[in-house]
């Protein structure tokens, strides 16, 4: 009997790429189905970079094959890859534009770039054709707004409405909710959502596993540049940690365990003058999770222990022995 139904959009069969002597991809095996969200897992240097970076056009695999509906896809380069219909859309909003932009002009960058581009546009057609853009990802952006004064949130939404203008079949998001606040996330949430119902194949790469037991419909993990692991929803997540790492959750935690020497003392540190004072205690063999919504002061504590920012006040002993 005759198979008849549809080629996925994306197939890969014994995909391998190296660097040097480093084995990133091993043979992989994978297809991406329309209308469904594929979580990517894995620890850092598992191979989930490298894949995207494959599918996307940034580099070219040592050996093995991609099909795009069907059809064998090689594309040459990012550009290629989203003329064929995958968008990626990176961590790094901030390049999606630049300042002194308009959102509306930010949205329509690649049709500036397209050879056969009109040489002068108006200001009242570009804002037609963004607007054009932008309802068709349904998205309802500040068109006139400088690139530089929107946040992180709508800047995620801007690179993605611009990837879909170039009726992408394939989104390849790279960590989207990594600068998000939670309502921020929850609204990329139902954007991935509405996308996977209009039919399109969704590679979601995160390290969130609550970002994936939410919109994953079949999570892939990878370890050592292979798929050590296949899940469908609903996602066992304990079970996709286990693969991730190799052993047991409950052993790696047992290895984490404090030792009980003190390896690093943070006392009454303060931000800013009038900001409450900060107390930390580590330990040898102890993983210290510092949490809080965007703008919290994560980043500035770090940079404050690290020595690449200020503090108000306050002390650090490291080893016991103080140091600024």
């Amino acid at each position: 009997m005759t198979d008849t139904s549809p080629a996925p959009p994306l197939s890969l069969r014994g995909v391998r790429k190296a660097f040097g002597a480093t084995l990133a991809l091993a043979g992989i095996d994978l297809d991406i189905a329309a209308g469904s969200v594929l979580a990517l897992m894995g620890a850092n240097g598992a191979g989930k970079s490298t894949l995207a970076n494959i599918l996307s056009g940034s580099y070219a695999p040592d050996g093995g094959t991609l099909s795009l509906r069907g059809r064998p896809f090689a594309p040459g380069s990012p550009r290629d890859a989203a003329l064929a219909g995958i968008a990626t859309v990176h961590q790094a909003t901030q390049l999606v534009g630049a300042a002194g932009m308009t959102v509306a002009d930010t949205l329509l960058l690649d049709r500036f770039a397209n050879p056969r581009a009109p040489m002068f546009v108006s200001r009242r057609s570009v804002r037609r054709a963004a607007e054009a853009v932008a309802a068709k990802a349904g998205f309802d952006l500040p068109l006139d707004r400088d690139f530089a004064e929107i946040g992180p949130a709508d800047r995620q939404m801007l690179a993605i409405a611009r990837a879909l203008s170039l009726d992408a079949s394939v989104l390849i998001l790279d960590e989207p909710t990594a600068s998000l606040s939670a309502r921020e996330a929850e609204g990329l949430f139902t954007v991935v959502e509405d996308l996977r119902a209009r039919g399109l194949a969704i590679v979601y790469i995160s390290h969130r596993t609550a970002d994936l037991a939410r919109l994953a419909d079949r999570a892939v993990v990878l370890r050592g540049g292979r798929i050590v692991a296949d899940l469908s929803r609903p996602i066992d997540l304990p079970a996709a940690l286990t693969a991730m790492i190799g052993r047991p959750i409950e052993s790696a935690a047992a290895q984490a365990r404090p030792g009980g020497e003190t390896v690093l003392v943070v006392d009454r540190l303060r931000l800013f003058a009038q900001a409450p004072p900060i107390n930390l205690r580590l330990s040898a063999g102890e993983v210290v999770a510092i949490t809080g919504p965007l703008g919290g002061g994560k980043s500035r504590l770090l940079a404050a222990i690290g020595g690449a920012g200020p503090s108000a006040g306050g002390t650090m002993h490291l080893a016991g022995e103080a140091f600024a």
